[in-house]
Formats: structure tokens, C-alpha cells, sequence
């Protein structure tokens, strides 16, 4: 379950801290004449007026995956180059609420790295990304999640039953692959393509199948309980995060799921613990503290595990068109769900007044009998 990514942090001589990548040379080690013709031609280049500007510019480069990106600032900032180039990386895979951004995002690149060249005024970035995937890889991801989504109808559900029915898919469908040296392993790509990946794929996988359904969910990088490096979620439902982990429960029945919903103190049964990562101040973005006060302020996690008898979860028996009472509407919606098929899960239970497990003539008759005033309440 370890994680490749190595993010190349580029430093005053940009030599990359991974030994297998090109060193990437600074301004000191370019040409007179190299400096004067990156002047000459800033002018035909679009120049950024700050790094969150140009970070704006470079997201979309990188959902791209363009490898080779090229920014012009008009200012450092008071940085080093190095140092501007780490902020606008790191500023580009910010959460955005975008589902193939934010963490999806930063758990695609493998690395960066560049250089730098400076005029008097004006600093030209040259950043190359090395990343899991290829664009039409990309397209394949968003191709397949649309079409997986659409046959698990899960518009008209609540976050929780999202959650649910994300989490049961990707558990069901992925299986742990032992096969480290391949890159497609650690992606959701490798997940959806040959329905295997590590932990940072099905993590990749279920958050873009989540933000597309509209949860908010973030990626937890850390360590697992056997201590090597981990990647799992937190996912909300009525307000609260919970933790969640599919590669844990990966091949489980639901009803042996372990590390679903879960909360702080009781995501890990064991003495052996999930331990969230604790970042890096100068990258906030690519490498969170998940301690943090403001970390903690924006997604509050919960310390127990979710209430399915939360008011977001509980159904209310007859209430088959879900808008929570029970009338001749239910009545209709009934009828039509035996004859056609319910619209969702939840509507098909609301349908099963008996509880038996089947939507039959005598949930019909229980609902008609109710709504006439023949009984006052359904039979437990």
C-alpha cells in the first residue's frame, strides 16, 4: 500500500531529489545570450500578475496533462525561484470541488520539477510533471465513471446512500494488485481498466465517483495499520466526515464492512492505527497536515461512526415518492414502482411496508388500508 508519488521539490540549484530524474539547471547555469532571448520573447508570452493567477492557468494544464508547462510572473514575490515554483504547483491542486481536481489531482502527478529563468522584469518558469497517466487514459476514467453512475442511478439519493453504494461498487470491483512497479496501479485508471490498483487507486477511483455525485470527499494520506504508507477518505454526510477506507474493506460482503462511516475513535478497532500524515507548511495543498486546526475546521470528522437513524437516512414506511409524508401520491408511485420498477433503492423500501424483503399486492393493501383509515399504523 505505499505511495510512489515523489514530488520533485526544486531548491536554489533545481536538481530534482529523486535520482532516477533529470537535474534541471538554474539561471545561474544559463547563457547570456539564452537569458536575452527568454526577454526578447516574454513579450510574446502571456504574463501572470501573481502565483495564484498563474496557478489558476497551470490546473488546467494539468488536467490536461500537458507534461512541459511554461509560466511567466512579473514578480517573485519575495521568493526564491524554487520556492515560487513549489507555491504555484501546490496552489494548482487546491480543492476546487471539481471531481478530476483537488486531490484527484495531486494524486496523479508523480513529481515536478524545472527551471528557472530571470530577467529584470520578470521570472519565466519552466516546470516539467511526471505523471501516472495519459490524457486518453483520463478520458477512459471519465467515460467509464459517467456510464458506471448512470446504472447505479443514485441522483435522487441522500449523501449517505451515495456513499454506500460508491463504496459496495468499488469494493466489489477492484482487487489489490501486488504489482508495484507499474505505474498504472496507483491510479483510478488502473482501477476502472484491469480492475486493479493499490490504495491510492481505489482512493483516486472513489473520490471521483463521489464528487461527481456531489459528496464532498477528500484523500487522507498517512500510514496504515501495518505502518507502511496508506491513502484512505473522509467522505460527508449530514454535516460530518467520516472515515472510510476501501482498500481495507476491498472483496468484503457490505455486511462485513470494517472501515466504513467510521469516526476517530472508532475507525481502528485494533491497537494498530490509521495515522493521518502530518504535511508540510510550504505545501499545504500537495502535502496537507491533516492535524491542523484549519484542516479540522473545514472537514469536522466525526468521533463515532454514522447513525443510519439519522433523520438524512430514515425511511418512513409507504413514503414511496420520499417527500415525507404519506398520500395518494405514495399510492400511485406504488402501483407504478410493482408494474415498471423503482427509480431507486430507497423508493423500493419505503415500497416494502411489510419489511419482508419483496413489494408485493400486500404492501399495496397496507398503504390503501392506512390511507382510507382502516388501520392507523402499518404492522411492525
Amino acid at each position: 500500500m505505499r505511495i510512489l508519488r515523489k514530488f520533485f521539490a526544486v531548491a536554489a540549484a533545481l536538481t530534482c531529489l529523486v535520482s532516477a530524474a533529470p537535474a534541471y539547471s538554474a539561471v545561474s547555469y544559463i547563457s547570456a545570450s539564452a537569458a536575452q532571448e527568454a526577454a526578447a520573447s516574454a513579450s510574446a508570452v502571456q504574463v501572470f500578475a501573481s502565483s495564484e493567477e498563474a496557478a489558476e492557468y497551470l490546473r488546467t494544464q494539468l488536467v490536461q496533462r500537458n507534461p512541459e508547462v511554461t509560466l511567466t510572473l512579473s514578480s517573485k514575490e519575495g521568493l526564491t525561484g524554487g520556492e515560487l515554483m513549489n507555491k504555484i504547483v501546490d496552489l494548482a491542486v487546491a480543492e476546487t470541488g471539481v471531481s478530476n481536481e483537488g486531490d484527484y489531482l495531486r494524486m496523479s502527478m508523480a513529481g515536478h520539477g524545472g527551471y528557472i529563468r530571470s530577467t529584470a522584469n520578470s521570472v519565466t518558469l519552466d516546470i516539467t510533471i511526471d505523471y501516472y497517466t495519459t490524457a486518453e487514459q483520463e478520458k477512459y476514467v471519465s467515460d467509464r465513471i459517467a456510464s458506471i453512475l448512470s446504472l447505479l442511478r443514485l441522483s435522487d439519493k441522500s449523501d449517505y446512500e451515495k456513499i454506500l453504494s460508491v463504496y459496495k461498487w468499488v469494493t466489489a470491483n477492484v482487487a489489490y494488485s501486488e504489482d508495484f512497479e507499474n505505474d498504472i496501479v496507483y491510479t483510478a485508471y488502473g482501477a476502472l481498466h484491469d480492475g486493479a490498483s493499490v490504495c491510492q487507486g481505489y482512493a483516486q477511483l472513489t473520490y471521483r465517483m463521489l464528487r461527481e455525485l456531489g459528496v464532498n470527499v477528500r484523500m487522507i494520506t498517512g500510514t496504515g495499520t501495518g505502518g507502511g504508507n496508506h491513502v484512505w477518505l473522509i467522505a460527508e454526510a449530514d454535516g460530518w466526515y467520516y472515515y472510510i477506507d476501501p482498500t481495507y474493506d476491498g472483496g468484503m460482503a457490505p455486511a462485513d464492512f470494517m472501515f466504513f462511516m467510521k469516526g476517530t475513535e472508532d475507525f481502528d478497532l485494533g491497537a494498530e492505527k490509521h495515522v493521518p500524515g502530518y504535511g508540510d507548511p510550504k505545501l499545504p495543498h500537495l502535502e496537507p497536515n491533516y492535524h491542523s486546526e484549519e484542516f479540522a475546521s473545514a472537514y469536522p470528522i466525526h468521533d463515532t461512526a454514522y447513525d443510519i437513524s439519522s433523520p438524512a437516512y430514515r425511511l418512513i414506511p409507504g413514503d414511496v415518492d420520499l417527500n415525507g409524508m404519506l398520500d395518494a401520491f405514495d399510492n400511485t408511485a406504488l402501483r407504478q414502482g410493482m408494474l415498471y420498477g423503482f427509480n431507486t433503492d430507497r423508493a423500493r423500501l419505503a415500497a416494502d411496508i411489510d419489511g419482508d424483503g419483496y413489494v408485493k399486492i400486500n404492501d399495496l393493501v397496507l398503504l390503501q388500508s392506512f390511507l382510507t383509515g382502516k388501520i392507523r399504523e402499518f404492522p411492525e
